[in-house]
């Protein structure tokens, strides 16, 4: 029986658990579970110990959960239509909120700002949870932020959503149109988690272990488990999610290179 090898955090921005990976057999038996990080670091960092389009192959998308535009309910907004006009008559004057200044959530904010063609500054906050009070408590005016952090404050009116950022209306923002409703076709910006392994990997590896992870994710109870982060479960093959991510390394290196983000 093969020894069980031990989970090791993704610290560092992910750097140090991706490299673990990126040094192990390409046997099928070490698998790197990914989300949007893994797609920024080749372009926020001028050096990464492994190389992340020739070192890595997709294994499969697991899940994906929408975001949120919403601001505070003393900016005069209705609509995302309206917010971007605001914007476009106030350029430079309007903030968003993010988490950190070179997460997912930033980039995907940075994304729409581009969609849009419009100039907010970005205010970053050491977590999701201040970038969310910040603008609860008036000092920022916008939000971009996941869908399971917003619905309380839009419940309770400290919040006014404008618009999801999925393809797809939100089943518990119901009312609430998409950014692609709202003006922009085809506009998605996402969170999405999902597994790679080494480039090498032997192609029958890599489809017992897409198969599998497909079939796990369909559990109820992993579903259930995924539901209750604010997730939905949002399945990619080998070959698609592999797709998946070479695109969204390529699509985050031009925001990242227009807006000079850098991390040394």
């Amino acid at each position: 029986m093969r020894k069980s090898i031990p989970s090791v955090p993704l610290s560092g921005g992910g750097i140090i658990g991706t490299e673990v990976v990126a040094r192990a057999p390409a046997d099928g038996h070490s698998v790197l579970f990914i989300g949007n990080g893994f797609t920024m670091n080749p372009a926020l960092r001028s050096k990464l110990p492994y190389d992340t389009v020739k070192d890595f192959t997709g294994v499969a998308r697991v899940a994906s959960n929408p975001l949120v535009i919403s601001v505070h309910p003393s900016l005069p907004v209705k609509s995302l239509k309206e917010l971007v006009a605001l914007a476009r008559a106030r350029p430079g004057e309007l903030t968003f909120a993010s988490g950190t200044a070179t997460g997912g959530l930033r980039l995907n904010a940075e994304r729409f700002k581009a969609a849009a063609g419009i100039d907010i500054v970005n205010v970053p906050y050491q977590g999701g949870v201040p970038a969310v009070t910040a603008v609860i408590g008036g000092h920022t005016s916008i939000l971009i932020v996941n869908v399971s952090e917003t619905v309380p404050h839009v419940a309770s009116g400290r919040l006014r959503p404008l618009a999801v950022t999925a393809l797809k209306r939100s089943d518990v923002l119901r009312e609430v149109p998409t950014v692609a409703e709202s003006g922009y076709p085809g506009f998605e910006a996402l969170m999405w988690y999902g597994a790679v392994a080494r480039s090498a990997t032997p192609k029958s590896a890599l489809d017992r272990l897409s198969t599998e992870i497909a079939r796990a994710a369909q559990l109820r109870e992993v579903s259930d488990a995924l539901g209750k982060l604010g997730l939905s479960v949002a399945a990619m093959g080998q070959a698609e999610f592999d797709a998946f991510v070479r695109a969204e390394i390529q699509s985050n290196a031009k925001i990242i290179k227009a807006i000079n983000l850098r991390v040394e």
